[in-house]
């Protein structure tokens, strides 16, 4: 039977096609997230709908710090019911913006960096699902800042679509080939379910200490 997030986020899936009541339930609860994106560390800050430029916003921005430095996720959610291909074998068009939008933001960021991560630091500090009452500044496990040049940073781009068992086998093996050709880790919602379920599992309620 699922368990309490399992539950919530089911029931956050099957409202309607949009992706909206799924971000609405992640700004409640953000570990879940942290959990499917979890690499090396597990992110230790998270934003909502950073805006950046003058024409981005990222559904969510991740921080996970290490010695050093800084794994940066961003995240674009698409519709659960969002098809990635087309019957004919193309890509989707939800799936198709996706990637054309996360592209725009790599290039955003790779030519404008410094006034990213200032800006990432200001929106952290007020908006941080993670520690809500906690608002200081995000710096790594050394202590430095987002925007000291010291500190490296390692962006991952990431896309929430669709789900896992309306793909064939072959296109399995087109989504995983996104991280190789594109850089782009392309997910379905079930990741997100198993995050959940992992969670209520071991009753990991609160966010990890800081």
């Amino acid at each position: 039977m699922p368990t309490c997030l399992e539950r919530g986020l089911k029931k956050a899936l099957a409202k309607g096609d949009t992706e909206r009541p799924v971000s609405e339930w992640l700004k409640r609860n953000p570990l879940v997230l942290a959990h499917a994106l979890a690499g090396d560390g597990l992110p230790r800050y998270m934003v909502a709908e950073f805006p950046f430029g003058t024409d981005f916003r990222a559904d969510f921005v991740a921080l996970a710090p290490f010695s050093g430095g800084c794994d940066v996720f961003f995240v674009e959610l698409e519709p659960p019911e969002a098809h990635l291909f087309t019957r004919n074998g193309s890509i989707a068009r939800r799936f198709n913006q996706a990637v054309s939008q996360i592209d725009s933001w790599r290039s955003f960021v790779e030519k404008e960096r410094g006034s990213v991560l200032r800006e990432l630091t200001k929106y952290t500090r007020k908006r941080d699902l993670l520690h809500k009452t906690d608002k200081h500044e995000p710096t790594d496990n050394c202590g430095y800042r987002l925007y000291d040049l010291i500190a490296a940073m390692r962006w991952s781009y990431h896309v929430v679509i669709g789900r896992r068992n309306k793909l064939t086998v072959e296109e399995q093996e087109r989504k995983a080939a996104f991280w190789q050709h594109h850089c782009i880790d392309v997910m379905t919602y079930d990741r997100l379910l198993e995050a959940a379920q992992r969670l209520d599992t071991v009753g990991q309620r609160i966010a990890p200490a800081s």
